[in-house]
This record gives structure tokens, C-alpha cells and sequence, in this order.
């Protein structure tokens, strides 16, 4: 019965095109609207959550002495402001960097506390190029890092080969003819000794060029083997004093063992200062946040606009079937039956509102990431950032609230329809 019902509905919607049409083409612009919001910020979300985890997730925090604090809140935040001057170390003695690796919930197997190459003369090159460019680096030592790869991989942690991972573009300045070309060449990396003034050349292997992104390791990465090596060849001659300087740390947190801001609590009672990854993507989030969801107050607005509609459509309706309304109750039509009609007519003008607002919504979604990524587009330094993602749970969602309010939106001319007088439904002119 219930499949008949929504037959006939369709069939009655249809008797007057133009004002189904319209009704329908609001529902369309409100439905495609929000679904492509809800894209967005899947979009958004996603890419957020991948810059996250290219820093190495949400258990990470990075320790830094307290008298360095304001250089790596500058760092972070951008800011500029003159600070007070402090005669304390900015860098941690062994015996802290073991104090804060004894902390409940530091994970000693995932602890990267990188020894600092002081008044570093490095350059890289390759046999592409007669040219030279500066030359600083990071490390990775775990395996928890979810870098954007572009071409490659990430050096491996257990490796005792030499090798290095470019950022996007930096292949095509050494002289390679693109990013993927550069995939095992060698690259030449070269140190000079501070005390003794012999150069020692290091010979990496490309193993990786990085994607474009916002938050990433804004370094080549290099094995561990290679950081050693470095190390081990710069400070051959230096006094004890400065070899095993550490300026910052770090490590992952096992939560299960206590909370980030527990740890955070115990670091600056110690007099050391730290920060998450969430806190440097923070606002970032924040800022996506507030965008999406004043669209998303626009999209529902405009659908609360095109409920408007479908009252109107049916009031007109209900007024122009009064005679045949009356009939239908003198032959024994129930008032249930009534109402369940023209609330059918009013679902039929929501699912095919949605069913077309949704399927424009992808097509324009696809062309957006296609057209933002193309030469010139806002999104084309970041290939991995795919701005609209429909998700199926977010189709279902939309699909079922927009047909509910099209059937509330229904629930006025039904019921005017459904308490009809027969008698006075068949006198009516």
C-alpha cells in the first residue's frame, strides 16, 4: 500500500509541472548546499588530521629548556616581540634530558632528543649542478611519522645506509628533471670540521621527495646513520663541553599512563616548556571550524527557505483538489489516508530535491578538486589536500533530514486537506 501511495503521489505532483519544478528546484539549491559544506568540511577535517599526524600524531610533544621558550613560541605563533633576557643554559644537560625520559608516560623507545651541530658549514649538491645550497636537517626516529609522500618513502629507521628525503621542488633546483627522476641519485653533503678545517663529503641516497603541505618537517630527513656519522665528524676535535648539546626534545606520550596536560603540568613545574602537535594545529582547526559552520547556518537557512516553498505548493494544491477531496471521503476514504497522501507528495518533493541536490553536489565537488589542484589553482602547492570528501553516512544524513523537512513542512496542507467536510468539499466552487 505504501509503495502505491507514493506512485500516485508522484503521478499528482506532476499535474502542474512549473510549480513542482520550482518547488523542487529550491529544495535542489538548499540540499546541494549543504552537502557540499558537509564536503568541505570532511575536506578540511582530513587535511588537518593529516598535517597532525605528518608532526607525528596527537602523542607527541615537543620539551624545550624554559629559557628557550619564547624562541619556540615565536617559531610557532609568528610573533615577534623583544623578551626578557635569561643567563640560564637554552640547552638540557644529560642529566635532564634522562630526568624527563623517566617520566611517567614518556615513551623511551620514541624519545628524539637530536645533539646540535654548533656554527654548521654545510652545503648540498649534486652532479646535476655546479651550484651549492645551504644545509640543515632532521631525523626520524620511529615509525609513527604519516608523511604525505609525493614519490619514495621515508629512510628507514634500522638502516645503516645513508639516506635523504627531499621536500617537494627541492629535486627540480638540484638539477633533476623532476621529483620522481630524483629517486636514487645521490646527493652530495658536505661538512666542514670547525676545529680541524677538513671538508668530509657525505654521499645520501634519494629515497623520497615529500608533498606539498602546510605543516610538515620543513627539512630533508635524513637516516639515522647518516645523523650519526655527521655528528661523529663534526665534533671529532671539540672540547667535551660542547658535544652532546641538546636544544629540544621530541617523544611520544602513551596516554594510558597519564595525560597530556598531567605532563605538561610536571614539565613546567620542572622549568621546562613544552607544546603539542595539537596546539600547533590548533588554530588552524579553530579557524576552519568557525568558516564551515557559518556556511553551514547559510545552507540550512536556505533550507528552511524551500520548506516555505512546499507548504505553499500544497496549500495550493489541497485548495485546488477540494472537490475531488470530498468525493474521495463520500466513497470512503478515511481522513488517515487523506493526510498520508499528500504528506506522500510532500516526501516525493523532498527526495527529489535531494536525490538531485546530492548528485550535482559530487560532480561539483570533483570538478572543485580538480579545478583547485590544475596549474594556477589555490590548491595546487598542496596535492594531497582534497578540499570536498563525500562521505556515505553524510549522504544518508542530509537525504533523511531534508525529506523530514519536507514532510513536516507537509504536515499543514495535509491536515487542512484531511479535516475537509465532505459535503462542503463537493459544494466547493
Amino acid at each position: 500500500m505504501t509503495v502505491g501511495i507514493f506512485k500516485t503521489a508522484n503521478r499528482r505532483l506532476w499535474r502542474n509541472k512549473a510549480r513542482s519544478f520550482l518547488t523542487i528546484m529550491a529544495i535542489f539549491v538548499g540540499s546541494m548546499t549543504v552537502m557540499l559544506i558537509f564536503a568541505i568540511n570532511n575536506g578540511v577535517s582530513r587535511f588537518i588530521d593529516e598535517q597532525t599526524r605528518n608532526l607525528g600524531g596527537e602523542e607527541y610533544i615537543m620539551i624545550t629548556p624554559g629559557s628557550n621558550a619564547s624562541a619556540l613560541t615565536s617559531v610557532l605563533t609568528g610573533t615577534n616581540n623583544l623578551t626578557e633576557y635569561s643567563s640560564r643554559d637554552n640547552f638540557f644537560t644529560a642529566a635532564q634530558v634522562q630526568e624527563i625520559k623517566n617520566l611517567p608516560g614518556i615513551d623511551a623507545k620514541n624519545f628524539y632528543a637530536p645533539k646540535t651541530l654548533q656554527n654548521t658549514s654545510a652545503y648540498l649538491t649534486s652532479n646535476q649542478t655546479k651550484k651549492k645550497f645551504n644545509f640543515t636537517y632532521t631525523t626520524l626516529l620511529s615509525e609513527d611519522y604519516d608523511i604525505a609522500m609525493g614519490y619514495g618513502e621515508l629512510p628507514r629507521p634500522d638502516t645503516d645506509a645513508y639516506e635523504i628525503v627531499l621536500q617537494s621542488g627541492m629535486a627540480e633546483v638540484l638539477g633533476f628533471a623532476s621529483d620522481e627522476a630524483a629517486l636514487g641519485e645521490p646527493l652530495k653533503i658536505v661538512y666542514q670540521n670547525p676545529y680541524s678545517r677538513r671538508y668530509r663529503t657525505f654521499v645520501a641516497r634519494i629515497v623520497g621527495v615529500t608533498s606539498a603541505n602546510i605543516a610538515t618537517i620543513n627539512q630533508p630527513i635524513i637516516s639515522t646513520a647518516l645523523e650519526t656519522a655527521i655528528y661523529n665528524f663534526y665534533t671529532e676535535y671539540a672540547p667535551d663541553s660542547q658535544k652532546g648539546q641538546i636544544y629540544y626534545i621530541k617523544t611520544r606520550v602513551d596516554l594510558s599512563k597519564t595525560t597530556m596536560q598531567e605532563l605538561q603540568q610536571t614539565l613546567a613545574e620542572k622549568g621546562f616548556y613544552s607544546t603539542t602537535v595539537n596546539d600547533m594545529m590548533g588554530e588552524m582547526r579553530g579557524f576552519f571550524e568557525i568558516v564551515v559552520k557559518l556556511l553551514m547556518v547559510l545552507g540550512w537557512i536556505t533550507l528552511i527557505t524551500s520548506a516555505i516553498g512546499v507548504v505553499n505548493t500544497l496549500l495550493i494544491s489541497v485548495e485546488e483538489r477540494t472537490r475531488e477531496i470530498g468525493l474521495n471521503k463520500a466513497l470512503g476514504m478515511s481522513s488517515l489516508k487523506i493526510f498520508a497522501n499528500f504528506s506522500a507528495e510532500a516526501i516525493s518533493l523532498g527526495f527529489w530535491g535531494v536525490t538531485f541536490g546530492i548528485i550535482v553536489a559530487m560532480i561539483a565537488g570533483n570538478f572543485i578538486n580538480d579545478f583547485a589542484h590544475q596549474a594556477g589553482g589555490f590548491l595546487e602547492m598542496f596535492p594531497t589536500f582534497e578540499l570536498c570528501q563525500f562521505a556515505f553516512n553524510d549522504i544518508v544524513v542530509v537525504g533523511l533530514i531534508v525529506m523530514a523537512i519536507a514532510f513536516l513542512a507537509g504536515t499543514i496542507p495535509a491536515a487542512r486537506a484531511a479535516r475537509k467536510n465532505p459535503i462542503d468539499a463537493l459544494r466547493y466552487e
